[in-house]
């Protein structure tokens, strides 16, 4: 149960506390008094939107704040667990950010949307218009039934199959596109391959050609570097060993000569090195016409192929690639066909949920029905007729599916069932869609008996109704009140209701009034004792001048609920 709620610098709200108690609690007041503000700020705590223009002007944040309280509820958010006592508290601040705490630990709005169902369940207005929408009739039908987590596995499920679709269709996307191309990646292939590349060729080419085309100058200088070293007897190679020789004779008469002579001798070596290695590198230099053209054309053909695929480590790359991409094609039907075995599998998996979750469904909607109708009974219409509607589509679509008795079925978001309402207000008439006959006080009945139509015990410990009693006035007014006080027994009800007939039914009532005080307009809220209720039920009756008559309708009224 919702136990107390603090508004502060909401609306019109300056600072309020208010107090429910179990069973039905009903809110009157004129109409602009300030109702509706105390259920959008309950609609806040349980995930609605909250924004910075519902701060009161010229305040920094509003505070909102409730207590729930319910032993057999237990959350766990973030490895921290909750239970039995659920303080949500929503801070709105003008600039445009809000906090939300439970139990004063921060927490996400996804978070508490996740658990508000299990807190309360939020009736607006405009729901009754949304019982049109046949698309929103499965929503109100599953909230009578006990799923045991079927739903939540079947979403992740659900999940799942759509990511290996996504899959499968991007590598069929692949392969065909691939197909398409292998023609062009054969061709560029063979060109690469014609032409043949080598590691470091073109460097090496370079040096080839550097060394030709500069060959004669080569030659020449060898040439003199070898006749000045060792080609003659005028050579420095006989010269500087006629030197050591006699450097030898006159170290025999003083040692000083002796110490060059090892010096000497290393430099002997290195020119009869030198004139060896200029022979070498002379003898292999030669001006061939024809090898120098295929070397030169060998070097247009790799600069072109560079031009064309880049530098010759970006074409030993873009290689592996091409012949990478050709090999897969091959194995694309293998790997795809293996990817549909596997999506074949997740939609038997997901079949036999989806299976079970229809199962209970269908299982449900005779005494759902009955339950519906005995309610609709109860509040004026006697002659009633409900029934749940459950299909299914069976679909040939290359889409996620749920594989059923070898049959595949469309998914939905809650599984494979399309759940539709038909309804008869009147004996003899056939069943229609809610979209083609209700007015909006049938409506607002259907609503109600929904809301109260428990198959388990899965319905929520709050129900909060705005202005119920739409459409409906009288006789059908006061069978509404009845009914949600029996509602009420199992669950705590607080409601808005301009009917007095309704007020009358409650085991709290509170009245909110709007004043001014100091130029600014004030809402408040206060909790009626029985002789506050009779008054303020006979103002609804006759108008903010209550008479003898009116307060004694009242007391009838009141008395008629017990």
């Amino acid at each position: 149960m919702l136990k107390s709620l603090y508004i502060k610098n909401f609306a019109i709200i300056v600072e309020q506390t208010i107090e429910f108690d179990k069973g039905l609690n009903i809110i009157i007041g004129e109409t602009g008094a300030g109702k509706s503000i105390i259920l959008d700020a309950i609609g806040i705590l349980l995930g609605k939107r909250a924004s910075q223009e519902m701060i009161r002007k010229g305040e920094e944040k509003s505070i909102i704040e409730g207590v729930f309280i319910d032993d057999n509820l237990t959350f766990e958010i973030e490895n921290e667990i909750f239970s039995k006592e659920f303080i949500i508290r929503k801070e709105i601040k003008s600039n445009g950010t809000s906090r939300l705490f439970l139990n004063d630990t921060p927490i996400q709005i996804n978070d508490i949307k996740s658990i508000a169902l299990k807190l309360a369940n939020y009736h607006s207005q405009d729901e009754s218009i949304v019982l049109r929408d046949d698309e929103s009739h499965i929503d109100f039908y599953d909230y009578s039934i006990f799923f045991d987590g079927l739903i939540e596995v079947y979403q992740t499920k659900k999940n799942n199959l759509s990511n290996e679709y996504s899959k499968l269709r991007k590598l069929i996307k692949d392969r065909d596109e691939s197909i398409q191309k292998k023609d062009f990646i054969e061709y560029q292939l063979n060109e690469i391959n014609k032409i043949n590349p080598k590691k470091d060729e073109l460097t090496e080419i370079n040096e080839q050609l550097r060394l030709i085309e500069n060959s004669e100058e080569i030659l020449e200088s060898s040439q003199e570097l070898t006749e000045l070293t060792n080609g003659s007897d005028e050579a420095i190679y006989s010269k500087l060993r006629r030197v050591i020789k006699l450097i030898e004779d006159l170290g025999r008469f003083n040692n000083e000569f002796n110490s060059y002579l090892e010096e000497l001798n290393s430099s002997l070596v290195s020119i009869n090195e030198l004139g060896n290695v200029v022979a070498d590198f002379s003898s292999g230099i030669s001006y061939n016409p024809i090898e120098t053209e295929n070397i030169r054309k060998r070097s247009v053909e790799l600069r072109n192929l560079e031009k064309k695929y880049g530098s010759l480590d970006e074409i030993f790359e873009k290689k592996e690639q091409m012949e990478a991409e050709l090999s897969l094609i091959g194995d694309y039907d293998f790997i795809i066909d293996k990817q549909k075995f596997l999506i074949e599998d997740l939609e038997k998996d997901i079949g036999e949920v989806a299976k079970n979750i229809s199962v209970l469904r269908k299982k449900n909607a005779k005494i759902f029905s009955s339950n519906l109708i005995e309610s609709l009974g109860n509040m004026g219409i006697p002659n009633a007729g409900f029934e749940v509607q459950i299909e299914n589509s069976i679909t040939l679509n290359f889409e996620p599916a749920a594989r059923i008795n070898n049959q595949r079925y469309k998914l939905f978001e809650k599984g494979v069932d399309s759940v539709v309402f038909l309804s008869a207000m009147n004996k003899g008439e056939g069943l229609k869609r809610l979209s083609e006959f209700a007015s909006g006080g049938e409506l607002s009945r259907i609503l109600l008996s929904l809301k109260g139509n428990k198959l388990n015990d899965k319905i929520s410990p709050v129900l909060i109704l705005d202005e119920i009693d739409t459409g409906i006035s009288g006789r059908v007014s006061q069978l509404v009140g009845k009914q949600m006080r029996d509602i009420s027994k199992n669950t705590q009800i607080i409601a808005i209701t301009h009917s007095p007939q309704i007020a009358a039914a409650g085991d709290t009532n509170f009245v909110v009034n709007k004043e001014i005080i100091d130029n600014r307009t004030i809402s408040t809220i206060n909790k009626l004792d029985e002789k506050q209720k009779t008054i303020e039920i006979a103002k609804l009756i006759s108008g903010n001048n209550t008479t003898s008559n009116s307060i004694n309708s009242a007391k009838e009224l009141i008395n008629s609920n017990f």
